[in-house]
This record gives C-alpha cells, structure tokens and sequence, in this order.
C-alpha cells in the first residue's frame, strides 16, 4: 500500500522556543565563527554593506538563537526517530523512501547579521538534502547541485511515474541509482527571491 507521508516542522523556525526537556542542552554554546562572522562585507550589495559589526549585545542575542535553534532541533530529531521506528515496527521500512531537507539555510552574524535567510550566500542558500531507501546507495555523498524543486519530480519518479514536462525541477533518480562518479546534474542555477 503506497502513501506518502509529509512531516513540516516549524522548528527551528521563530521564536526559536526548545522543548522543557531540551531547554539550556546547548548553553553557552557559540553560532559557527566563519570567516566571515562579524566582518563587513564592503564588497558586497547595499543591504551587507549597510550592517555594521554587531556589538557584545547583538553577538549575545546571535549565540543566543544559536543555541535556541539547536535545541528545538532535537524535537525534531525526535520526531524523525518516531517515523523511523514506526517503518520499522511496520516492516515497509526496507521499501520506504525517506527525503530530508530544508527549505533554507541560515545566518548568524554572517555579514554583521545577527541572523537572517535571505541573502545570496551559501549560508543561506545551502541546505541538507539526504535521500535513502531502496537501490540508494549507503553513505555516499553527491556534489552536483540539486534543488528544492527538484523533490517533486523525484517522489513521482520513485513512485514509478514519469514527472510532467511543465514540472518545475527535476528528478534525481539518475544522480541516485547512478554510479556515485555520474557527472549529472545542474551546474548552476538562478537565485531570485520575490518581493
């Protein structure tokens, strides 16, 4: 019997509230100093060059998220463990395709910007996108670029149907069952966000 089960969590979305059981877990915890944490982006489009270098306050408030968004994540971590053992406890786990992802990547003081997800950067526009199930092959990792769009067409492919035409994206069932060397995939894309 096919289904097709969608799990959207809010977390770690705003107000970045954790479980009780999970609150304080990270504390003290800081948000990744890349390279470019808390530096002025002077070569970059108005709105970087506009942010000046976050102060003790606004680098507190940053690791404060930090660590918020970390621990509302282990819900949902807990909630992924459920689904998984209920395929299990199911016996279609071995038949189940299981695709994680994210809608967008995330900034904490990237730029001077205590957080956000809005701008062209690879902070922002990188996200996890894990695929396993059957004939996937185990622990493999891909470098072609895949996109949000390109989920859809993948599902209706896995389920043995041919995507439209007029779809949007792509699906990545030749990146997948493909030799892990295929050569597939986009090399680039157009990032836009609408107003």
């Amino acid at each position: 019997w096919p289904f097709l089960l969608v799990a959207a969590t809010p977390a770690p979305h705003a107000p970045f509230t954790p479980a009780p059981q999970y609150s304080h877990v990270y504390d003290g915890r800081q948000s990744p100093r890349t390279p470019n944490w808390n530096h002025h982006g002077d070569d970059k489009h108005w709105l970087i060059k506009a942010q000046s270098p976050m102060n003790d306050r606004g680098i507190n408030s940053s690791d404060e998220i930090f660590q918020h968004r970390w621990e509302s994540l282990m819900s949902v971590d807990d909630l992924v463990e459920g689904i998984i053992e209920t395929l299990e406890e199911e016996h279609v786990i071995d038949n189940t395709y299981i695709i994680f992802s994210s809608d967008h990547g995330f900034q904490l003081g990237q730029f001077c910007i205590g957080f956000d997800k809005r701008q062209p950067y690879e902070h922002d526009i990188r996200i996890p996108l894990m695929i396993r199930g059957p004939r996937v092959p185990r622990n493999v990792t891909l470098h072609q670029i895949a996109l949000n769009i390109d989920i859809a067409p993948t599902i209706i492919a896995l389920s043995g149907q041919e995507p439209p035409t007029t779809m949007d994206g792509r699906s990545l069932t030749d990146l997948l069952f493909a030799n892990s060397s295929s050569s597939g995939g986009e090399s680039g894309f157009d990032l836009e966000k609408a107003a």
